[in-house]
């Protein structure tokens, strides 16, 4: 549900109060939070926000999160951001997820929201690093989708946030991999290519479905995608190869779907391999 979204009746005077209450009480709580989510009222969304601050059990706290997450408030990303520092692994990833949410509804926190992202690919804890890199994944695809056949609509100032997530990418962050592979630009690839060298090859995989899946990707950037997935010859290589050359995602005449059609056929399996998967 959008955060411009009215739901339900307006609050009466008193009733945010009186929801708030039962929170802290313990009053069937998680019905007065989703109560209180459900109000399109600042009043209800700062009640929400004061409450995430005031020791509440870890399950009313973390539906506090999800409801925020759902409604996308901008009103919230103070109190948000605030709770990526949370001491909950669990909490701070929730945060992390209502924040890009905020950035999605409203993209003139893109900015800031992006970089609180950005920041968490440091988190101590790599289910926190793994929601903010996903987080980032869908923003850039988003940004793709949004583009012209292309033509990016990346801000101008996105060029460290690249940088940071090629640098998560390199020091072992799996779920960074998709998402520099919809950011990454056409002179950048080799960097791309370098940092998913440590990585599982399923991770490499996803880097090079979401390059392959761009519209802002030329042509001679997606046959070098190509080229390196001949090169990495695997089981695994072979049937992602397959699945790409199936779902037609590109013209049977296509330069690229000749090149994946020929990438698929050069990479030979051995009997002992033809059913394996690495």
């Amino acid at each position: 549900m959008r955060a411009d979204t009215p739901v339900g009746r307006p609050a009466e005077p008193g009733e945010v109060a009186r929801l708030a209450q039962r929170v802290r009480s313990g009053d069937d709580p998680l019905a007065a939070i989703d109560a209180l989510s459900a109000q399109p009222s600042r009043a209800a969304t700062d009640a929400l926000s004061a409450l995430l601050f005031e020791g509440l059990p870890d399950a009313s706290t973390d539906r506090i999160l999800e409801r925020f997450g759902e409604r996308a408030r901008p009103t919230a990303l103070e109190a948000l951001e605030q709770m990526a520092r949370h001491r909950r692994p669990e909490a701070r990833a929730r945060a992390l997820r209502a924040i890009a949410a905020v950035g999605a509804h409203d993209l003139k926190l893109d900015a800031r929201t992006s970089e609180l992202l950005a920041a968490a690919l440091r988190d101590s804890d790599p289910g926190v690093r793994g929601a903010a890199a996903t987080a980032l994944g869908a923003r850039y695809e988003r940004l793709d989708s949004a583009s012209g056949r292309g033509k990016s609509s990346l801000p101008a100032s996105d060029g460290e946030l690249r940088r940071v997530l090629l640098r998560a990418v390199a020091r072992g962050v799996p779920e960074a991999a998709r998402a520099a592979g919809f950011a990454t630009l056409e002179a950048e690839l080799a960097e791309l290519h370098a940092s998913l060298v440590g990585l599982p090859l399923s991770a490499a995989l996803d880097a090079y479905d979401a390059a392959l899946a761009r519209k802002t990707l030329s042509e001679v950037a997606k046959l070098d995608v190509i080229a390196r997935l001949g090169e990495i010859a695997t089981p695994a290589t072979k049937t992602f190869l397959a699945s790409v050359i199936a779902a037609r995602r590109f013209p049977a005449a296509s330069r690229i779907q000749r090149a994946l059609i020929d990438a698929e056929k050069r990479i030979e399996l051995k009997p002992a391999q033809a059913g394996g998967t690495r």
